[in-house]
């Protein structure tokens, strides 16, 4: 579930630990990584949250986001 909190925050889902899991919509607007990564990486890095509280929060695979993390680190790193 993706919802528009405010103009400047978006709701992600539901985690079980702390309620709606809001993202600023801000992030976004670096395009030199996909959505989806941009997404995990803020939710691993910036808001603590396992691969698999991801995968369950996104309803996607744990390997995926696994797979969707590290890509976004490599091209940052490559950049």
């Amino acid at each position: 579930m993706i919802a528009l909190a405010s103009k400047k925050t978006l709701i992600v889902g539901t985690d079980y630990k702390n309620g709606n899991v809001e993202v600023p919509a801000a992030l976004f607007r670096d395009r030199s990584l996909a959505v989806m990564e941009v997404l995990v990486e803020y939710l691993h890095d910036d808001q603590k949250l396992a691969y698999h509280e991801i995968a369950k929060l996104l309803n996607r695979d744990d390997r995926t986001i696994w797979t969707v993390y590290h890509r976004a680190k490599q091209k940052r790193r490559s950049r």
